[in-house]
């Protein structure tokens, strides 16, 4: 991992340099706020570690560069300042929406490097994955020949086609690697409108930093192109949770031990058991649950608030989004579940028996 000090006063920070020197296999490097731009280019670090001011009538130096890092090339960054407690509100509001963006007091050395200890798995994930982002644009980039053959071809027509081409050219998982079950959701959510499959929790103004019931929860089947374009006076569908093993439990003759695991497993792999949808856990905001396609409802749009930090007044909050392809699993287990005819009562018995016989 390389560290980049953006200092004038070297000693301020030469008990975290030490610290860095003693990892072994971390490289660091202290410069000016005059050589910063350059040596953020050329030496391309993984971390910054900045202050904010150069003197008494220079005391905000430290904030093009951070726009910049932030605007351009993102980077995580902790900022050490004496004046931390005088910086911009936009800055500080940027560092409040993004958990490797932190603002700290200068003094305690010690604070900083506890900082990049709980920070240091992370900061190897994003550098892993910026490489990937890179590779995968400069793979896609290669269809640039192709859109030149074009005559006028509009610049979101474009976009739009390198995103698809770089999504496409991302590096794929390893096979022996297994994410964790709850990958298939996007938190925090990203859309800034409601899309199907998200997950709601009721909003019982309580501590909504643990797991609720099962039964607190409901996932929206409405149609995200609906919602989008709909009005805050519009209901939307939602299917209500329960406890997770309503996914197998029946009052009949219930299977156990082996035979019991094969048929959840085999649930699972399918995504739904008729009108029962499995949910992983998510952990700290999210349980083990079971959608329940023939428990529904209808709630106000303007009920729900997009995120737990707007949820004040709302009956509802988004806690997580679906992601693809287990949002549309959802949405197929719905339709097949609502599109289902009925059937009248029949004489079922001799009909099975001269199959099975």
């Amino acid at each position: 991992m390389k560290i980049l000090f953006i200092e004038d006063r070297q000693e301020a920070v030469q008990g975290i340099m030490d610290y860095v020197e003693d990892k072994g296999d971390w490289d660091y490097k202290n410069c000016t706020f005059q050589e910063a731009p350059k040596e953020l280019l050329l030496y391309n670090p993984d971390l910054v570690v900045m202050d904010w001011m150069y003197d008494a009538e220079n005391t905000h130096e430290g904030d093009p560069i951070f726009k910049a890092l932030y605007e351009n090339d993102f980077v995580p960054v902790i900022v050490f300042s004496a004046i931390a407690s005088t910086i911009s509100d936009d800055v500080v509001s940027i560092a409040e929406g993004n958990p490797m963006i932190e603002i700290l007091p200068k003094g305690d050395e010690q604070v900083v490097i506890d900082k990049i200890e709980q920070w240091e798995p992370y900061i190897q994930a994003v550098k892993e994955s910026k490489k990937e982002l890179n590779s995968s644009l400069l793979l896609s980039a290669k269809a640039m020949a192709y859109y030149f053959s074009i005559n006028n071809l509009d610049v979101d027509i474009v976009k739009y086609m390198l995103r698809k081409r770089i999504q496409s050219a991302f590096p794929k998982d390893e096979e022996d690697f297994f994410p964790p079950a709850w990958m298939e959701y996007e938190y925090p959510p990203i859309s800034k409108t409601l899309m199907a499959a998200d997950i709601l929790r009721k909003n019982n103004n309580n501590n909504c930093s643990s797991i609720a019931k099962a039964t607190q929860y409901c996932v929206v089947l409405t149609p995200s192109c609906d919602m989008a374009r709909a009005k805050p006076n519009k209901k939307i569908l939602v299917a209500e949770c329960k406890a997770a093993k309503d996914l197998y439990y029946s009052s009949g003759n219930m299977p156990s031990g082996e035979e019991l695991h094969n048929l959840v497993t085999r649930y699972i792999h399918t995504g739904y058991n008729y009108a029962k949808v499995p949910l992983p856990e998510l952990p700290t905001k999210i349980p083990y649950m079971t959608i329940d396609l023939k428990s529904l409802s209808l709630i106000d749009l303007a009920d729900i608030a997009l995120d737990e930090q707007a949820k004040e007044e709302k009956a509802y909050f988004r806690v997580a989004s679906m992601s693809s392809p287990f949002r549309e699993s959802v949405m197929w287990a719905h339709m097949i579940n609502s599109c289902r005819p009925g059937m009248p009562d029949r004489d079922v018995t001799t009909w099975v028996n001269n199959i099975i016989l």
